[in-house]
């Protein structure tokens, strides 16, 4: 059970605004680096998608120039044919041996990386070298149709020397016949389906080129929502993050400073709540303010009491009575001295005569209720003030008085016997000056009639009582 208690009694154990600003500090770094971690890599992303757009733009336009550069020769080898004109053969040449953009735009694909395109491409070429062939073959005939005598372009020539074969019987024939071969060898059937392959070629590297982009696209598209997720969930969680550090600092700083400022308006202790900063403040506050209130309450005490025999003094009796002047409450008032005080001070000393006030004032304290007020007026005089009480009740009053009498008379060793004499007056409508007048001429009357007593005065009547032994 003890041990129960001793756990119950144990501090709270309170989390520091720094530790909760350090993990608040901790959790944000963290998502704000991830954050702009996905941000590098979403843009490292688009430079690559940049990137794979420049390499479709340049593969679609390698494709492209090739079928360009095979359509071109095939145009200036058919106005050749048909017009004549060594401006013609000689931009063939040129293209074909100089210019070479059907190579070039192989080597540009080639250096994209991608191989599959890449080898349409190269058959694309070929079939266009095989068109170079019939082409060569329809130059010969026209060159031999129109200027035999002339010499040959050399790449022509080396083509003739090469393929004797296939021109020598075409030599043979007339002029006209040979300009009419010339002409069928670059239009026929068989030259247009060669050129149609060379088409289908280019177009199935654009579609390997497109399948590879789209491929490159498709994954660029997954990695990019996948960042952007990320993105979006780690800021989601960095707003929700940030909406829980201010709720937390409204209940953990905020709400207590509050309340804080609430009970030090209020001139009471604070309620030790929140952050360990502000549970310490409120500790070191509370001790403080505890003490003070204990000072505080020990000069109000000295203020109203008696410095010798702990009984209210007469500043509190200017507070009691003006609380009950004109209250409507039935009162009672007992002033009370002790008989002969100065002799007892000449005889036996001050330090007796205190004695003697003391234990006047502790038969006082101890002979009346906890609601009335017993008082030290100054010097050897008393007064007692009972509340809610009237004449019919004299009876208490006598009784009080007659055990006062007796206890005081009883010696303790140090003062052999104490009489008093007292006067006692009532009032119906709280305090009035008229009831301590009243009260003072009846214990003049009581002194008069040999002290060791008390008169009650009674609508004007004063009837005295003896408290000496005996009577």
């Amino acid at each position: 059970m003890k041990d129960e208690q001793n756990q119950n009694s144990k501090p709270k154990a309170h989390i520091h605004i720094q530790t909760l600003g350090l993990v608040f500090m901790a959790v944000i770094i963290s998502m704000i680096s991830v954050i702009l971690y996905s941000g590098l890599r979403i843009y490292s992303d688009y430079k690559e998608l940049i990137t794979i757009e420049e390499k479709f733009t340049a593969s679609i336009n390698s494709s492209t120039e090739l079928l360009r550069a095979s359509d071109h020769l095939t145009d200036l080898m058919r106005l050749y044919v048909l017009h004549g004109g060594d401006e013609y053969l000689d931009n063939y040449l040129n293209e074909s041996f100089v210019e070479k953009h059907r190579e070039k735009a192989i080597e540009t694909l080639q250096g994209l990386g991608n191989d599959e395109s890449t080898e349409y491409l190269r058959k694309a070429r070929d079939v266009s070298y095989d068109l170079m062939n019939e082409e060569y073959q329809a130059a010969v005939l026209i060159h031999y149709a129109e200027a035999p005598d002339t010499p040959l372009r050399t790449e022509i020539e080396n083509w003739k020397n090469t393929n004797e074969d296939i021109v020598a019987d075409d030599l043979l024939m007339s002029s006209e016949d040979m300009k009419e071969k010339a002409i069928s060898l670059v239009v026929d059937e068989n030259y247009q389906n060669k050129k149609e392959k060379i088409r289908n070629l280019v177009r199935d590297c654009e579609e390997c080129i497109n399948r590879d982009l789209n491929s490159k696209y498709e994954d660029f598209s997954v990695r990019l929502k996948d960042h952007l997720e990320l993105q979006i969930i780690f800021i989601v969680s960095l707003l929700t993050a940030a909406v829980i550090l201010c709720i937390v600092m409204q209940i953990m700083v905020l709400k207590p400073i509050k309340s804080f400022i609430r009970d030090l308006r209020n001139d009471k202790t604070i309620k030790a709540q929140g952050v360990a900063e502000l549970v310490n403040f409120a500790d070191v506050y509370n001790e403080l303010y505890l003490q003070n209130q204990a000072y505080k309450d020990r000069l109000h005490f000295r203020a109203e009491h008696d410095a010798l025999t702990g009984l209210l003094n007469r500043s509190a009796f200017d507070t009691v009575t003006h609380q009950l002047r004109n209250s409507g409450m039935s009162i009672a008032l007992i002033m009370m001295d002790i008989d002969k005080f100065k002799d007892i001070n000449d005889t036996y000393g001050h330090e007796v005569g205190d004695h003697a006030l003391k234990k006047t004032a502790d038969v006082l304290k101890s002979s009346f209720r906890g609601s009335d007020y017993v008082i030290r007026y100054g010097g050897d005089e008393f007064i007692v003030i009972l509340t809610d009480i009237t004449t019919a009740q004299m009876n208490v009053i006598d009784l009080k008085l007659g055990l006062i009498g007796q206890k005081l008379r009883t010696g303790d060793g140090r003062v052999s016997s104490i009489t008093v004499s007292a006067g006692v007056a009532f009032g119906t409508d709280g305090f009035e000056e008229e009831l301590l007048k009243t009260a003072d001429e009846a214990l003049y009357n009581t002194k008069n009639n040999g002290r060791n007593g008390y008169t009650i005065c009674n609508e004007n009547k004063m009837t005295f009582t003896s408290l000496k032994e005996g009577k």
